[in-house]
């Protein structure tokens, strides 16, 4: 009767042990899974980044450069050819 007792203990150690890792393996997949979505979309905004940064940069030399030198000229916006 004893051994019956101890042999039923220790397979729900057992059991409990099997659930425990289970367990910890899930939330490490779940913590994966989402560090993954996360790179996707550092990738995403390190392509924008580097596509639109230059873009920024021109535009805000273009700014400080040439449009004090069209206020001096009398000329108030930006000169628009059409035809």
């Amino acid at each position: 009767m004893y051994s019956a007792k101890r042999w039923a203990k220790s397979e729900l150690d057992c059991s409990l042990e099997m659930f425990e890792h289970v367990a910890e393996n899930l939330i490490n997949y779940s913590f994966n899974v989402i560090a993954y979505e996360t790179n996707e979309v550092m990738r995403r905004l390190t392509l924008a980044t580097i596509t639109f940064a230059p873009l920024t940069l021109i535009t805000g030399y273009f700014v400080r450069v040439c449009l004090p030198i069209m206020k001096l000229n009398g000329r108030e916006h930006i000169p628009i050819r059409r035809g």
